[in-house]
């Protein structure tokens, strides 16, 4: 770990640790995080979060795919759209993949406020807490 540096390491429940690299970004009022897996390539794609960060606690949400999909195929955000089956869901289940670049800052004011409808999934945040050690989690009794 290096927070400095942006290396953080990230425990769930049940027991599933990364470390990853986040850059934090602010726009406006919006908060985002940029984040990799640590042992991913340095030049690997980056997944991205809005953020709301508190003194011991973090929330985030993730992006509705199909809302960014449809901005993009319509043309206000610049990018890509791409569909994949992966052999392991079987046939009929298609993943969406939606790449941002060359994201000026009319597009950025266009994710960060509301008026293209709901873009992130507030309904179901993620809460991450500050704890200075990781925690066997098959101990832990919910």
């Amino acid at each position: 770990m290096d927070p400095d540096n942006g290396v953080l390491r990230v425990q769930g429940y049940p027991v599933r640790t990364a470390d990853l690299i986040v850059h934090l970004r602010s726009h406006g009022t919006g908060v985002f995080a940029n984040y990799r897996l640590a042992a991913a390539p340095d030049d690997g794609p980056y997944d991205w979060v809005r953020v709301d960060l508190g003194d011991e606690r973090v929330l985030f949400w993730e992006p509705v795919t199909a809302r960014f999909a449809e901005l993009v195929r319509d043309g206000l955000l610049p990018g890509t759209v791409s569909e994949r089956t992966p052999s392991a869901t079987g046939p009929g289940n298609v993943i969406m993949d939606v790449d941002l670049m060359g994201l000026e800052p009319v597009h950025v004011d266009r994710i960060a406020s509301s008026e293209q409808g709901s873009l992130f999934g507030w309904e179901e945040p993620v809460i991450l807490i500050r704890s200075d050690r990781l925690v066997d989690a098959s101990t832990v009794t919910p």
